[in-house]
């Protein structure tokens, strides 16, 4: 994941010519529900990297099994939304699967800007953070690392009897049953902080290596579910995209697209007519971005 000092290289945003006339017209993003990508194991990587660490870290099978039980419980408590954007302003898979077959158009935006703005903004909504722009790690490695310090303290609250808590204490215990009690219930509370982090921040930021090749970057937002449901500030602020069999939330993002954008490429089946790309551009302001043309021989 990217850090707050970190430079962002100028990120692809690939669509269709119907997303493309909207978002510069509407001068908005549309952060959709990330639980309805086309990754069937969306937010679920982090589980698996966090094994991994108390694995190594020689913590009882059984114990890794327990927690991984209370962390997966917890999965849908918490709603993610993400807006997808690329490293690569080119990339064949890119045009093919979210670009109309090629037929569409990539955006390119400064980098460094969208994640300045993204720092600044926040929702009037009771549950949503700051947004962020999050660079996606997709190499287990470098996952692992950036998830040790969490896995030390699951594996020290595991230790302490977290998983427990609502448990009678062992015979076997030298502690009293309010001394036992009280080191559950603090370790528990600890571990509850720690998959807050876990699931609000950490888990749509991990993506399996089979999607290394996008290179993605997200512009990110989040907020807790109540038990049934979103609740009434967040349902306040959402949007819901219908599309087969489905109906996806999504947040609005307004953007300045003459501040933002640094270039349009166009998809290797797009015939847009030169006068009208300009025509539509020169329109809503575009006067002065850098039109390409992608080099993929797609036909």
């Amino acid at each position: 994941m990217s850090e707050i000092g970190d430079q962002v290289p100028t990120i692809f945003h690939y669509c269709s010519a119907a997303a493309f006339k909207s978002i510069i017209e509407s001068k908005s993003l549309w952060l959709t529900d990330l639980h309805q990508t086309n990754d069937a194991r969306e937010g679920r990587e982090v589980t698996e990297a966090v094994v991994d660490l108390l694995r190594e870290m020689k913590v009882e099978e059984y114990q890794i099994k327990r927690w991984r039980e209370t962390y997966d419980s917890s999965y849908d408590l918490c709603q993610g939304y993400g807006f997808c954007l690329s490293e690569d302003g080119d990339l064949l898979s890119q045009w093919r699967g979210y670009a109309d077959d090629g037929h569409g158009f990539a955006i390119g935006f400064n980098g460094n800007l969208l994640r300045d703005i993204a720092k600044k903004r926040t929702s009037s909504a009771e549950g949503f953070p700051l947004y962020s722009l999050q660079q996606v790690e997709y190499e287990r490695h470098i996952q692992k690392n950036s998830l040790k310090n969490e896995a030390e303290v699951i594996r020290n609250c595991v230790t302490d009897g977290a998983l427990n808590h609502h448990r009678i204490p062992s015979l076997l215990s030298f502690e009293s049953d309010e001394e036992t009690k009280i080191k559950q219930e603090k370790a528990w509370h600890t571990l509850s902080m720690v998959h807050f982090v876990l699931s609000y921040i950490r888990r749509f930021g991990i993506k399996h290596s089979s999607f290394k090749e996008e290179k993605e970057w997200r512009l990110f937002a989040a907020h807790l579910n109540t038990d049934s449901g979103f609740s009434e500030a967040v349902t306040g602020v959402l949007n819901f995209l219908p599309r087969r069999h489905s109906l996806v939330p999504y947040l609005k993002f307004e953007i300045d697209p003459e501040a933002l954008f640094t270039k349009i490429v166009l998809g290797p089946r797009n015939r847009i007519p030169s006068m009208a790309l300009k025509s539509f551009l020169r329109k809503n302001r575009l006067l002065n971005i850098q039109v390409d043309k992608s080099v993929a021989p797609y036909l």
